[in-house]
């Protein structure tokens, strides 16, 4: 669903340009040393659940005490509701899109200690800035 060009693509065009950027970033990370990804951590992307869509995109990360959960960046359509050329409007751009993946999901989630410690819950928030301040400290609180 991005726009290139002026064409508009499907919903599914938008989470396969989500899913080859988050593959492109992670790539980025790993081999310019931004930070460092343990094991094979992957976010899954998703449509954004009806209920959930007030923003254009999101991630879902892992509660402190969650094992074997996946975090998952979640991207918004359209209303059905607004006009095509609302609807139109809506859909992010190729370079948007990327914006957004790195800001929500690379390197914002590549740092899994930040989201998955108990004492630091608030980290789960949005933004790398706040992670990235987060991964450097080198004791935590008990």
């Amino acid at each position: 669903m991005c726009r290139q060009d002026g064409r508009e693509e499907a919903v599914e065009g938008t989470l396969e340009a989500a899913r080859r950027q988050l593959t492109m970033l992670r790539d980025f990370v790993q081999k310019n040393n931004v930070a460092s990804i343990p094991g094979d951590q992957q976010a899954l992307v998703a449509e954004a659940p009806p209920y959930n869509r007030e923003n254009a995109a999101f991630i879902q990360v892992p509660g402190p005490y969650e094992t074997g959960v996946t975090a998952t960046y979640n991207i918004a359509p359209p209303n059905p509701k607004w006009t095509k050329a609302e609807q139109a409007e809506y859909i992010p751009s190729e370079a948007t899109l990327l914006f957004t993946s790195a800001h929500e999901v690379w390197p914002a989630t590549s740092c899994s200690s930040c989201t998955r410690t108990p004492i630091q819950t608030s980290s789960r928030g949005s933004g790398w800035g706040t992670r990235s301040r987060r991964a450097g400290r080198t004791t935590q609180r008990r």
